[in-house]
């Protein structure tokens, strides 16, 4: 406990919010209930209670980050010691203890203990439920009533903290009924039906939450291999920290089922984890994403004592939990990054570059393009007492032709962009060549751009044109639609030319990794009218389906001249599509640009580029 306790609270104070406890804190200060409700509550997708806490506990403390997340940890630590009495009572202390000595160190508990949202909440109250059923109705304290009442409260507590706990309290007291006696039916109805009662009111806004089905908007479709990638992140993707969990699981995964001590308890335990696990994963499926790391949170309490449900307390019980720690600990320690990425929150850290840019280079005008909620950016700049103009594309889409209009309107002699789409910064490097700044961090590039005789650029790995003109093995295109004058050429597209041009290659054409980033661009000629795409598709070798899709849409309604080029971007970055380096094995690269009205048209110029990218993103989950 010690141990679990220092590692929530080192360096608490520097821990950023991330972006959902900005949300949760933007939905406070409310002063009456009803308000709460319909602006704090109703427009979240979660129920109520640790919102109504939360606008409770700023309106008496404040809204620093360590004492908004104080009361997160100890609910933390509070589920901890639960699981110790819980599993001592239902296995054995070494199993207890080494499920303890995992969520002590465990990267993915700190993360979720140490945020202001309902998680920490939701897995003390969980337990807590579990810890009253077993105290009164698994012959520990008969008789003792109070522990009835606790069950039923904390029943309806764990549902109005999150949607994921109600599912698991609701599967919970269907197989409670495979551990009662006969005579104990009656309290465990009542009991039952007093969690019902306490719930009752959260109604409505339950049919109203769920009306939003989930979040699928951002959240992609969970396949099989999502596993994997949660087990190696729950082991801090160390081969000594799986080993040092996975063998002490064997015996109880193989042993103790005909136990009557302990078979009925494994069963119910495992029909609540595959509950858990497989309910959200196949309504992610079939009907809207929700599957995502926080969604085995509840039940990895339970899925511990089960896996180490093998271990009793013969001889020297305390050798595998220590074993467990070392190297959970050990592993969280040396080899994961926790702290400096949990103090460089996206929101918090482009504020930060943006004030110290602007005291940097005060008496100019700069621009600063966050895409940010504009009420996130605004609790930082009252933090960090400094205010900065800003404009955000927050919830809404972003269109290149604004943010080209903006810079023409404001005439900035510097423009920031963070959290923006990646199509932003080839767009704004057309009125800006420099990058002066060029921040790295977990989840976020900051730029800030400008025209300086010191110039710096990005990193380009590979690159290659079509025009000046000559032969490679990459470009497809036809040489008899090149036309070429004393100083230019061009490719002309006519009616007939739906795609006239296209590059194509294997990805280990280039000296590449799936941080890279991927820039394309085309150079078109006025006049023209119509609508035509440049795209790019990243496929895998006997696979039709592309794994990347992109395409800037382009409505050409343009008079001019061959001076007033327009030109057309499309960039993005690879590990959005790649988890692993080796995962490019066997993937191809094709840019082309489809005329999908066969208007007449010049390309003046079609080029890509690889560039560096940035190391860090991401890096949490990795």
């Amino acid at each position: 406990m010690l141990i679990a306790t220092v590692l929530r609270t080192l360096n608490l104070g520097d821990i950023d919010f991330v972006h959902d406890e900005l949300s949760a804190l933007s939905r406070t200060g409310y002063q009456h209930f009803t308000e709460l409700i319909s602006k704090g509550v109703l427009t979240d997708t979660h129920p109520p209670l640790v919102q109504i806490l939360l606008n409770y506990w700023v309106r008496l403390f404040g809204t620093g980050e360590a004492i908004v997340k104080l009361p997160f940890i100890i609910a933390g630590l509070a589920g901890i010691w639960l699981v110790w009495l819980l599993g001592k009572s239902w296995f054995s202390k070494q199993t207890a203890l080494a499920a303890m000595a995992y969520l002590a160190c465990s990267e993915y508990v700190i993360d979720y203990h140490q945020q202001a949202r309902p998680y920490a909440a939701g897995f003390f109250l969980c337990l807590l439920a579990i810890w009253a059923f077993t105290r009164y109705f698994m012959g520990q304290s008969p008789g003792k009533i109070k522990f009835l009442f606790l069950y039923a409260l904390s029943l309806a507590l764990a549902a109005l903290t999150h949607h994921l706990a109600l599912m698991m309290m609701a599967l919970f007291a269907a197989c409670s009924l495979l551990l009662i006696q006969p005579k104990q039916l009656k309290p465990w109805l009542f009991a039952h039906l007093g969690g019902l009662v306490l719930y009752l009111p959260n109604i409505g806004i339950l049919l109203s939450q769920f009306e939003q089905k989930g979040v699928g908007e951002w959240l992609g479709k969970p396949g099989w291999h999502s596993f994997y990638y949660i087990a190696s992140w729950f082991t801090h993707y160390s081969s000594f920290c799986a080993l040092a969990i996975a063998l002490p699981a064997i015996p109880g995964l193989l042993f103790g089922w005909k136990q009557a001590s302990s078979g009925k308890k494994k069963i119910v335990l495992l029909i609540l984890i595959a509950g858990c696990v497989f309910i959200p994963f196949f309504y992610s499926i079939y009907v809207n994403p929700i599957f995502q790391f926080s969604s085995l949170f509840f039940i990895l309490p339970l899925l511990l004592l089960f896996i180490f449900s093998g271990l009793n307390d013969a001889g020297r019980y305390w050798i595998v939990p220590l074993v467990i720690l070392i190297f959970t600990g050990g592993s969280f320690i040396l080899k994961r990054n926790y702290y400096t990425i949990a103090a460089h929150q996206p929101v918090a850290e482009m504020c930060r570059q943006s004030i110290a840019f602007f005291k940097g280079h005060e008496g100019k005008k700069s621009l600063a393009c966050l895409n940010a909620e504009a009420w996130f950016i605004t609790f930082y700049q009252k933090k960090y007492n400094y205010t900065f103009p800003f404009v955000t594309w927050y919830n809404r889409n972003f269109h290149g032709k604004e943010l080209k209009e903006l810079i023409e309107n404001k005439r900035p002699d510097y423009i920031l962009l963070a959290w923006m789409p990646q199509l932003a910064i080839p767009i704004a490097q057309q009125d800006f060549k420099c990058v002066l700044t060029h921040k790295q961090s977990p989840q976020l590039d900051f730029y800030a751009l400008g025209n300086s005789a010191s110039c710096n650029q990005e990193k380009i790995i590979y690159e290659s044109r079509l025009f000046p003109y000559r032969q490679t093995g990459f470009w497809e295109h036809r040489p008899e639609r090149i036309s070429q004058t004393d100083s230019t050429q061009q490719l002309i597209f006519n009616e007939q030319d739906e795609f006239g041009i296209a590059f194509e290659a294997p990805l280990s054409a280039f000296p590449i990794n799936r941080h890279s980033i991927l820039q394309c661009e085309a150079v078109l000629a006025p006049p023209f009218r119509g609508r035509l795409n440049l795209t790019a598709t990243i496929t895998r070798d006997g696979s039709a389906e592309p794994l990347l899709y992109i395409s800037e849409d382009a409505d050409l309604q343009t008079e001019g001249s061959e001076s007033n080029p327009v030109n057309l971007y499309l960039r993005t970055r690879v590990v959005d599509v790649f988890r692993e380096n080796q995962q490019l094995a066997g993937c191809k690269l094709k840019v082309y640009i489809w005329n999908k009205e066969k208007i007449n048209l010049k390309v003046s110029q079609i080029s890509i580029k690889w560039l560096e990218g940035n190391p860090e993103m991401y890096s949490l989950y990795e």
